[in-house]
């Protein structure tokens, strides 16, 4: 066995503590309501995720609907300003 593929396996058994750690201790509720009112960056590090690869898998272990999208921050508000918003 190589160093390489040491290090790899060691990374996996990390990474599926990770999300075992999560699955048993965060009710599925709790966690997708972190994610849909944060971004993506505050709820890998609220969570001790390392990967977005690793979050999507939780997502889809709490049966996440992907097909809804996620709400917008700044709904209802003008992406763009108009110019007389500046006067």
């Amino acid at each position: 066995m190589t160093e390489k593929y040491a290090k790899q396996l060691e990374i996996e058994k990390l990474n599926k503590i990770i999300i075992d750690n999560i699955i048993n201790n965060i009710s599925a509720e709790d966690f997708i309501n972190f994610y849909i009112h944060h971004n993506q960056k505050e709820t890998l590090e609220h969570f001790g995720l390392r990967t977005t690869k690793q979050l999507t898998k939780v997502l889809k272990l709490f049966n996440y609907d992907f097909s809804k999208p996620k709400p917008s921050k700044f709904k209802g508000k003008a992406a763009v300003r108009s110019h007389e918003s500046y006067l």
